[in-house]
């Protein structure tokens, strides 16, 4: 009887020493992983958010400042980051000849100059000054490839909008069932450009799923997409379903494709025939899904955001904010690609999709939908080096 308590006392003590070490590998790999290194603070007003899904970093001078879109009060609101301070708060109209009703994004061209994007389509996107004054509204006619006007396009952090040799850069997202596989083919275009001076929009027919996609069918989530442009003028893409990242020169020709497969992701499925219905929440929850791909200019390194695959809970996972009960990844690579770590983040603490670079670090706010410790005026942010 003594040997074997002393047996199940042995087994308790390994079992809670392989829960710990479980929970300390939950949160680093070995490699050169990321380790926390700075916290801020930014307190929020009463008609403030702490959505920061929708932001850009601006810097002037010597401090760095983080423009984030408020929806419920078509606003948006600037924060200095380096004194961790509340700036000011710029009004979109709403009402009147060139309001906008429902906002999808904005760029920062100045800080008196910043476009502001309406949700679905690229008619009556408007400049606006730092005092909200509409500076210039555009309306370019809609292309023939148009369905009923909609041009679709993201203008979020992880595909945002830029404004470079007086054109605007749009990613758009396809309307139509994925799932077929006839559906995804090389006329499907995932980007457009707004010429300004000769109020044209444009698709250039390069810009379209990579070959692994074509005459596939796969769950919306899985067609999803993040690109950016580096400081060398290529555009990073990063679909959600495949575990490459894809570097286009400025015309959008395909110079390489480099591997940045997550070790806790196996292979995401896609469809030869078309499946009929289908839970695509389900099947993104439980295969998990690429996500953003940043830039750090300031160290010369990019980083894929992965979320990891779990369990589905039909009880549970009903609607998008599911999506947040899972854990995710960062991977770092540095300024030639090659893969440096990757580290696994706690679930349910920060929110991927809020995650931006400063010159301290990669900044990751604690504003998970689920996280028991979010507060109503404050966003925490941790930053990782």
């Amino acid at each position: 009887m003594r040997n074997c308590t002393v047996i199940i006392a042995l087994i308790v003590t390994l079992l809670a020493c392989n829960n710990s070490r479980k929970k300390s590998e939950n949160i680093f790999r070995n490699g050169q992983n990321l380790e926390k290194t700075d916290e801020i603070q930014l307190k929020t007003d009463d008609l403030g958010t702490i959505d920061f899904l929708r932001h850009q970093v601006f810097e002037i001078e010597d401090s760095t400042f983080i423009y984030v879109l408020n929806k419920s009060i078509s606003a948006l609101e600037i924060y200095n980051l380096t004194s961790a301070k509340f700036v000011k708060r710029i009004g979109i109209p709403d009402e009147g000849p060139h309001a906008i009703t429902n906002l999808q994004g904005f760029f920062v061209h100045s800080s008196d100059s910043i476009f502001v994007f309406p949700q679905g389509h690229v008619k009556n996107t408007i400049l606006v000054s730092s005092k909200g004054e509409v500076l210039s509204h555009f309306s370019p006619p809609v292309p023939k490839n148009d369905i009923h006007g909609i041009v679709n396009h993201k203008s979020v952090p992880s595909a945002p909008s830029y404004f470079k040799d007086k054109k605007l850069y749009f990613s758009v997202l396809p309307l139509l069932d994925t799932k077929v596989p006839e559906n995804i083919n090389e006329s499907v275009l995932l980007a457009s450009e707004f010429i300004l001076e000769d109020n044209q929009l444009d698709f250039p027919d390069k810009m379209h799923y990579p070959s692994s996609y074509l005459k596939k069918g796969w769950v919306t989530y899985h067609t999803n997409y993040s690109r950016i442009i580096d400081e060398k003028g290529n555009w990073i893409y990063s679909f959600a379903g495949s575990d490459s990242l894809f570097i286009y020169d400025n015309n959008y020709k395909l110079n390489s494709k480099v591997l940045a497969k997550s070790k806790e992701i196996e292979e995401i499925p896609s469809f030869e025939v078309y499946p009929g219905k289908l839970n695509s929440m389900q099947m993104c929850i439980e295969y998990g899904s690429y996500g953003r791909v940043l830039y750090d200019k300031f160290k010369n390194l990019y980083y894929r955001i992965v979320r990891l695959p779990r369990g589905y809970d039909p009880k549970g996972d009903y609607d998008i904010n599911a999506l947040a009960k899972s854990a995710f990844s960062i991977i770092k690579f540095d300024g030639e690609f090659n893969r440096l770590s990757e580290t696994v983040f706690e679930k349910e603490i920060y929110d991927l999709n809020c995650v931006f670079i400063t010159k301290k670090g990669l900044n990751i706010p604690r504003t998970n939908y689920w996280n028991e410790d979010l507060a109503e005026d404050m966003v925490t942010i941790d930053v990782f080096n």
